[in-house]
């Protein structure tokens, strides 16, 4: 308990802190100035002992001498500035974390969890930047050696994160050489603080300092319906029968398998604004035909060439538009057609 006792006003309360008291104190030796020496046209009503009360609850800045409570009706305050209030939440029990962050842990409001009312939902630790310069330093040294999976392989992250670490940086780095943006270190520091990012040691470039690691891949499997065929016990069935029947392309050497796998090119960033412009100047999307006997108000149609006999960078896919005009797809409509028919070839058909 503390007593404060001070122009003739006794208080008994918990001890609060001491940005409070020292507001609370320096009110009252405000309020006993103006009542020493009172202007000549006004005079200062001497303050009671429920206005010390109210000081000491709710201490105003130095340059405000009077309460900040005003009474719009009967038994009903209002705040004049409510913001002179809002800094309380910081001498909270909540608040204190965040002054004193703990450096490696997560300084979340929810303690455990960032949102209180989601307990479930448990976000990943994020990458250090110290970790993402280091993965970016690593690839631009031989981009054509460190390719998206053997950095997956080293720094044991999958190798679309590799991908995404890589596309930023590079974007970063191209911004900061053109001075269109500035990067806010500082910020950046205190933000890995916050959320319990660990330091990152290049001596040991494990993905386990920063939440564990991932798998190189995510393999997905195509499953569709069974597929029963009656075989003769005499009868040779190949790789390449089995192939033929499930509609898809044999593999016929282990050298194949290594090719077909992703990430084993040089990485390379993708630029859009480019990709739009050769699609406007092409002409590998020209109409082939114009019909309006086929001309429908609700969707465009689609044709794809599914010869398994043909690689996907050679097979036509064709538009029927509303207007009845029938052209080649364009690059990106092929992106996409393939991306969804062929995941596993949808790079290589792009890009050639």
């Amino acid at each position: 308990m503390l007593l404060a006792k001070h122009t003739g006003a006794l208080i008994s309360r918990r001890c609060p802190l001491a940005p409070s008291l020292y507001a609370f104190h320096r009110d009252i030796s405000q309020s006993t100035t103006a009542r020493n020496n009172p202007p000549e046209s006004t005079s200062s009503p001497e303050p009671t002992e429920s206005d010390a009360a109210t000081l000491f609850e709710n201490p105003t800045p130095a340059e405000a001498s009077t309460t900040e409570v005003e009474t719009s009706e009967p038994g009903v305050e209002r705040y004049a500035n409510p913001k002179r209030r809002s800094y309380k939440w910081l001498y909270s029990d909540d608040g204190w974390q965040y002054a004193l962050a703990k450096k490696g842990h997560t300084n979340w409001l929810g303690r455990r969890v960032p949102f209180p009312m989601n307990p479930a939902f448990q976000p990943r630790t994020p990458t250090p930047d110290a970790m993402r310069e280091e993965i970016y330093r690593v690839w631009k040294s031989d981009p054509t050696k460190n390719t998206p999976r053997m950095l997956a392989y080293r720094f044991k992250f999958s190798i679309h994160r590799i991908e995404a670490i890589l596309k930023l940086k590079v974007l970063e780095k191209r911004m900061e050489e053109e001075g269109k943006v500035a990067l806010q270190k500082d910020l950046t520091k205190n933000m890995e603080n916050l959320l319990g990012v660990r330091q990152y040691e290049p001596s040991k470039p494990d993905a386990s300092l920063v939440g564990g690691s991932e798998p190189v891949t995510k393999t997905i499997p195509e499953v569709g319906s069974p597929l029963f065929r009656a075989i003769d016990e005499e009868e040779e069935y190949s790789a390449q029968d089995a192939a033929r029947d499930l509609q898809k392309a044999p593999l016929n050497s282990s050298s194949g398998a290594h090719q077909s796998l992703s990430g084993t090119e040089p990485f390379e960033l993708v630029d859009s604004v480019a990709l739009l412009k050769q699609e406007k100047t092409r002409d590998d999307h020209k109409v082939v035909e114009k019909n309006p006997v086929l001309i429908n108000r609700r969707w465009d149609f689609m044709f794809t060439d599914i010869n398994p006999n043909l690689p996907p960078k050679d097979r036509k896919i064709l538009v029927r538009t509303t207007e009845g005009v029938l052209r080649h797809a364009t690059p990106l409509e092929r992106k996409d057609r393939i991306q969804k028919l062929w995941p596993k070839d949808a790079k290589i058909a792009y890009r050639v």
